[in-house]
């Protein structure tokens, strides 16, 4: 297997990673913690993210074949709505550290 060309699930991997961080923080945060109706939550939106990721994935692969790069978006040329995309993304990204970086107060 090559480096940064993982099973399509990988990157949802990371993100159910990412998002367990902060998982004790927000529970503890709520104002009527429930752990039973946190847990649906938090498995319908593994779930909408691991669907989302895996369309991208096989789109990506339909589109270029085994020649996909591991960011699906610098396959593609620099097109205004691939540039949306990546912005997007980084603000994406950008806006997940406030949320990170909250278990540290």
């Amino acid at each position: 297997m090559v480096a940064g060309r993982g099973p399509v699930s990988a990157r949802s991997g990371d993100d159910v990673l990412q998002c367990s961080v902060s998982l004790v923080a927000v529970f503890a945060c709520t104002k009527k913690p429930q752990l039973l109706e946190f847990s649906k939550t938090f498995t319908t939106a593994v779930g909408i993210c691991l669907v989302c990721y895996s369309i991208a994935g096989c789109c990506g692969y339909l589109t270029f074949g085994s020649c996909v790069k591991a960011n699906i978006l610098s396959s593609y040329k620099p097109t205004p709505d691939v540039v949306i995309g990546v912005i997007l993304v980084a603000i994406s990204l950008f806006t997940t550290y406030p949320i990170a970086l909250y278990n540290g107060r």
